[in-house]
């Protein structure tokens, strides 16, 4: 087993949060070499969460505003138009799916937070209502 999976706080970069666990990554690890991992880092684009819905909204809302766009402007323009609305909407929608990610990590964190105390209680609620266990009989 590799350090960050025994020790899920061995990474630095989360030192704010401190019931973070880093999970392991689809993507290759880098090389050094910019074109190889450029390349390899695209071939697996899905792998990165929010990736594809990101990019897959980017790609809808350009289409659509270039299109639209076409009809008034020269071609050079709409294209501008695109490309922008494009990188726009590509970039608010990942930061709303990371977000989300994010906020849902932080409600697992604390679910898992809350655990051994609600065992607690549980066991000393169930401690406390055993011995009282007695019978009445009615005739």
């Amino acid at each position: 087993m590799s350090d960050a999976q025994t020790n899920p706080k061995s990474d630095n970069s989360d030192k704010n949060q401190p019931n973070t666990i880093n999970l392991p990554s689809r993507v290759p690890p880098a090389t050094g070499n910019l074109a190889y991992d450029s390349f390899q880092s695209a071939l697996h684009v899905t792998a990165i969460p929010c990736a594809r819905e990101s990019l897959l909204a980017g790609i809808a809302a350009g289409a659509g505003i270039g299109f639209i766009r076409g009809f008034s402007l020269p071609p050079i323009k709409a294209g501008n138009w695109a490309v922008a609305t494009f990188a726009i909407t590509s970039i608010v929608s990942w930061q709303i799916c990371q977000s989300r990610i994010q906020r849902e990590r932080e409600q697992v964190a604390a679910v898992l937070d809350q655990t051994p105390r609600r065992r607690a209680v549980a066991k000393e609620n169930e401690n406390s209502s055993s011995p009282s266990t007695t019978t009445t009989t009615t005739s």
